[in-house]
């Protein structure tokens, strides 16, 4: 499968890509820096490029079965208003539809599950605004018409 992530060099991004590299997969990190990719494989192709730029995804997307999506606001500006994931996940769906591609996968957070409790409470307070970006880029995916159905096809 060819995967392309966005969001390659984050945290989890690193982990998907590693993953993927490690079950096969060619992988494309469109990443805003490069230079931040250490790893080496003859499978990981590393492309620079703007997520918010519908143009520069569209161009890089052909040949590609999937999209990942793992991008995430680091503190201090996670605990501030912001859009990041819900604008990006906007231009991946529009440059996905210019490229022909249908399948998309976005971390989301626990953060979302509707579970009760103080604990859970405490932590959905912490996470209002990562929660409310997550929360709006899923709502996008949704309303796609693209296919997220990740746990069905992601082996």
């Amino acid at each position: 499968m060819r995967i392309f992530v966005i969001g390659a060099t984050g945290h989890t991004g690193t982990q998907i890509v590693d993953l993927a590299l490690s079950r096969g997969h060619e992988v494309t990190a469109f990443v805003r820096s490069p230079h931040k990719i250490g790893r080496q494989d003859p499978r990981l192709k590393v492309l620079a490029g703007d997520p918010h730029n519908v143009e520069q995804l569209t161009s890089a997307l052909p040949r590609h079965d999937v999209v990942l999506s793992a991008l995430g606001v680091r503190p201090p500006q996670a605990f501030r208003p912001h859009t990041l994931v819900k604008d990006c996940a906007s231009t991946t769906v529009k440059a996905m539809k210019k490229a022909g591609i249908s399948r998309i996968a976005l971390v989301s957070a626990a953060v979302l599950f509707p579970e009760r409790g103080l604990t859970f409470a405490f932590f959905r307070r912490l996470l209002k605004h990562i929660a409310r970006d997550l929360e709006q880029a899923e709502e996008i995916l949704r309303n796609s018409g693209l296919d997220s159905a990740a746990h069905e096809w992601l082996q």
